[in-house]
């Protein structure tokens, strides 16, 4: 398998298991508080990669500023919003709206990393997605009261722009991307921390035994972020952030359906019409098509 088919390959999986982590988060909500689920999460994580690597080496200098700045952003901030968000917004509309992630991905890319002029079209598929999130939101204050849950939601998708950028300079630094993957956890597992004390409530681990938090914990912990963590830093050295980013388009989709499965919700029009305002403006933004993605991957073995 070549670079280029093997870091799509490795984009689809990741954003396919991170489409079901919306409805994860969300059924152990109901035992569990928000930062209470992520630091599980990420000490699950770090574990599972410290034996895969079997040494802690923890990175210096500008690599390991990298690495802090990355977990902060795509880690403790991003998560922090995300399993919020969950709380008061259905997990369709929180992972749709998270989709928007690419936008902010190549905005702050662009500012802050050098990255691709944005162009008339661009500013065009924005306004386009936009129109999409706030159809959710404004449904959301009308129906549920969820305009705080769709807002934390918008917050996360920009935190994540900055999660691309300073994982790009940690691999820029020569950090190997399972490496990558450790130092960012370590670093998340230090920041989140106090946040624990903030939320100041005791941890129910007799509710551990229950066999649905505890495969939903070992999924978010060991599937959702030690592999596909490792899994998405591979993408991006493989075919670079705007070209893995792109395949978020599908989060939403894969968060839908598994809504309906397992836990029941219903997908209703203001949504549908969310999802396609929401990829519409996206493909918009990046000119993005099947036909394109075949000429592009002909271009570069023909």
């Amino acid at each position: 398998m070549n670079a280029t088919l093997a870091g799509h390959v490795l984009a689809v999986f990741t954003v396919f298991v991170w489409g079901i982590t919306f409805v994860s988060s969300k059924v152990l909500l109901e035992d569990y508080a928000p930062v209470q689920i992520l630091y599980v999460r990420i000490l699950l994580a770090f574990a599972a990669l410290s034996l895969c690597l079997k040494s802690l080496k923890v990175v210096t200098g500008k690599a390991a500023l990298y690495a802090a700045l990355a977990a902060f952003f795509g880690v403790s901030l991003y998560f922090v919003l995300e399993n919020t968000a969950l709380v008061s917004s259905p997990a369709a509309n929180v992972s749709l709206i998270v989709s928007a992630a690419p936008l902010f991905v190549a905005i702050t890319d662009r500012i802050f990393g050098g990255g691709r002029r944005l162009g008339p079209r661009f500013f065009s598929g924005f306004v386009v997605a936009m129109a999409g999130v706030a159809l959710l939101t404004l449904h959301g204050l009308s129906a549920s009261g969820s305009l705080q849950g769709d807002l934390l939601a918008l917050g996360g998708a920009a935190s994540w722009g900055f999660y691309n950028l300073f994982a790009r300079k940690l691999s820029e630094r020569g950090v190997s991307p399972l490496r990558a993957t450790q130092a960012v956890f370590f670093f998340a597992l230090l920041l989140t921390a106090p946040l624990l004390f903030l939320e100041g409530r005791s941890f129910d681990f007799n509710g551990l035994l229950a066999p649905q938090n505890l495969w939903n914990f070992l999924f978010l912990g060991l599937i959702a972020s030690s592999m596909c963590f490792f899994t998405w830093n591979k993408a991006l050295t493989l075919i670079g952030s705007v070209s893995t980013n792109v395949w978020l388009y599908g989060q939403a989709a894969v968060t839908a359906v598994a809504g309906v499965i397992f836990i029941g919700e219903e997908i209703t029009c203001c949504t549908l019409a969310g999802l396609v305002l929401v990829t519409a403006g996206l493909m918009i933004s990046e000119n993005f098509s099947v036909a394109r993605l075949v000429r592009s991957r002909r271009g570069r073995h023909g």
